[in-house]
């Protein structure tokens, strides 16, 4: 529920239109860090902070705007609303923020963001999909948040978010746990009707790129998707990562890396950006910066910690690179993609 609420807040304040919001997957990677550490990271003058519970059919949120350079509250206010105006008090508490940043802290202004969809029951459906979805924990736990997107999809057919949901899902399950030519199908039918819904939409025609390109070979169709999806949102993450391996395909590592740097300088700790990040600057043998790169994956959890294995593998430090697989898969990662690197380590 907390992941939802700064998902859809996020999104309502970039709605504002004279904001720079951070995207939420690196606001996301540095949730539980105070205000101080998380701007600097950031490089965001201000950060909003929050908590929310649900009890009775009602939400009780708490939000508070810090100011990072003197990490003073700016604003501040508690919000018990019934569950069922969950858009609206995205709204409100949007409006309120803005009009804090302006210097009218004591306003209560409203934003007037459309909603994504018309039922709560659809909107939750999808809250919970994104969250076992980014855990990325087990096969099991992605089907689970394919079938919780569908069941949204069954109450709105129009909700766009629900779509991506059952495209991302498919997306997670391709390669680690189902052959791409049985994923394909799905993602290709999400993508597609994401993008019927609501063709502004730049995580369907990010998500399009894919498709065309790395399952259909069609680049031109591909880039062209990619580019349509940056033009509407800049620092859309799916779009940047697709286009950047895209580019790298075709032997255009400049510009591939281009494309990260474009793409990092808005969405700083972004892992799928971070990712072709590392790839790309070793194949290119940019090893200063590919120590970079895989510094900061690194610092974002385990899922980063495989990098460190790629570079020792480009040093030729191959027993290094072993360990480090080793313990990736000793450590739960143990699905055929881990395997299969950690024999690649072993061959080598």
């Amino acid at each position: 529920l907390g992941d939802g609420m700064a998902t859809d807040l996020t999104a309502a304040l970039a709605g504002a239109g004279r904001l720079t919001v951070v995207p939420r997957s690196s606001a996301f990677a540095l949730r539980g860090r105070t205000a101080k550490e998380a701007g600097d990271r950031l490089q965001a003058s201000e950060v909003v902070e929050g908590t929310i519970g649900r009890a009775g059919g009602r939400l009780r949120v708490t939000v508070s705007l810090v100011n990072v350079a003197n990490e003073t509250v700016r604003w501040s206010r508690k919000y018990d609303e019934d569950e069922r105006n969950v858009f609206q008090l995205h709204d409100s508490i949007a409006g309120a923020i803005v009009a804090a940043l302006d210097g009218d802290a004591g306003a209560s202004g409203r934003l007037t963001v459309r909603p994504p969809t018309r039922s709560i029951e659809a909107h939750d459906l999808v809250q919970r999909a994104a969250f076992l979805d980014n855990q990325q924990a087990s096969e099991a736990s992605l089907r689970e948040a394919i079938r919780l997107a569908e069941a949204a999809v069954a109450l709105d057919s129009q909700y766009v978010d629900a779509w991506i949901a059952i495209a991302e899902g498919w997306f997670s399950l391709a390669d680690t746990y189902v052959a791409p030519q049985e994923a394909l199908p799905h993602i290709r039918s999400a993508v597609t009707r994401a993008a019927a819904a609501d063709p502004r939409s730049a995580d369907a025609h990010g998500m399009l790129g894919i498709v065309l390109g790395a399952y259909a070979y069609d680049f031109p169709g591909a880039e062209s998707e990619f580019q349509r999806a940056l033009a509407i949102d800049t620092a859309n993450v799916r779009a940047s990562s697709g286009y950047a391996w895209q580019l790298w395909a075709l032997g255009r590592p400049d510009s591939a890396l281009a494309v990260v740097r474009r793409g990092l300088s808005r969405n700083p700790l972004s892992t799928m950006l971070l990712s072709p990040g590392v790839s790309i600057s070793i194949a290119a043998g940019r090893m200063d910066q590919a120590n970079d790169y895989c510094r900061r994956y690194s610092e974002l959890g385990p899922r980063g910690a495989g990098c460190e294995a790629d570079r020792f593998i480009a040093e030729r430090r191959y027993k290094e690179a072993v360990d480090v697989r080793q313990r990736l898969v000793a450590g739960g990662g143990a699905t055929a993609r881990q395997r299969g690197l950690l024999a690649q380590a072993l061959a080598l």
